[in-house]
C-alpha cells in the first residue's frame, strides 16, 4: 500500500500574522529609502514578483531574499539577534534546570570541564 503523505499545511496563525508585519515594515523600509520593488528585485537579484511576496509576509520567499533586503537597508545586523543564545530565556531556564543541585569538590565540576563542554554563562 503506497505511503499518503500529509499535506503541508503552512505556518501557523501566530507566524503568519508574524510575517505579514514584517512584509508590511520591509515595504516602509523600502519607500522610506526611495526604492521601487523594481529596483530592490534588481539589486538582490530576483523578480518584482518575489519583493511583492515578501512585502505580503509569503513564507515561502527565502531567508536570503529576506537578508538581502536588509543589507540594502542597512539593517542586516538586526539579523543576528534574532535567536541569540544569551537572550533566550527560555533555553537559559532550562540550562538552570539542569545545574547539579550538589557540587562536590573533584567531581570534575571545573571552568576549564565547562569551557570544553560550551558553558559560556549561567
Amino acid at each position: 500500500m503506497p505511503k499518503l503523505v500529509e499535506p503541508h499545511r503552512g505556518p501557523s496563525q501566530e507566524a503568519s500574522l508574524a510575517l505579514a508585519k514584517l512584509g508590511r515594515d520591509i515595504a516602509v523600509a523600502r519607500k522610506r529609502r526611495g526604492i521601487s520593488q523594481l529596483g530592490l528585485a534588481t539589486r538582490l537579484g530576483v523578480g518584482r514578483e518575489t519583493i511583492i511576496r515578501l512585502e505580503h509576509g509569503d513564507h515561502r520567499v527565502s531567508v536570503g531574499v529576506l537578508a538581502g533586503a536588509l543589507v540594502e537597508f542597512g539593517m542586516i545586523d538586526r539579523v543576528s539577534v534574532l535567536v541569540d543564545p544569551h537572550t533566550d530565556r527560555i533555553g537559559i531556564s532550562n540550562d538552570i534546570s539542569k545545574l547539579p543541585r550538589r557540587v562536590r569538590e573533584g567531581a570534575g565540576n571545573t571552568i576549564q570541564a565547562d569551557m570544553e563542554a560550551g558553558v559560556k554563562d549561567i
